[in-house]
């Protein structure tokens, strides 16, 4: 799950999404209350791959991006949020990449979306 954390190509599920934001959450809080420089260090590390983790999400569902900049505006941001957690990504392989779970589109309609 964590290999390919530091690149923006490719695909995540959103359990991996989940899991990591969450784990990336519990090291921030930490490094919150543990010492100001290590937070401010932590929060441009942190920054940077929770980008990547938002752009991998937005790949799964067949998006750009640069659909994550929905994340800078106020509200929309909450439903973006909502639609990487809970949208089930492309089923089988799209322009970003093979599927994460490894499942293969029969459907001709959906082959016809990539």
């Amino acid at each position: 799950m964590f290999e390919t954390i530091l690149t923006y190509k490719g695909r995540i599920t959103r359990s991996e999404y989940f899991i990591t934001g969450n784990i990336l959450l519990i090291i921030f809080l930490f490094y919150m209350f543990l010492s100001f420089p290590l937070y401010l260090l932590f929060l441009c590390a942190d920054s940077v791959i929770s980008s990547f983790l938002i752009i991998k999400r937005c790949h799964d569902l067949n998006k750009s991006g640069w659909y994550g900049l929905l994340f800078l505006v106020p509200f929309a941001n909450i439903w973006w949020f909502f639609c990487l957690l809970l949208n089930d990504g492309t089923i089988g392989p799209n322009k970003y990449g093979e599927d994460p779970k490894g499942r293969i589109c029969n459907d001709k309609k959906s082959k016809k979306d990539r």
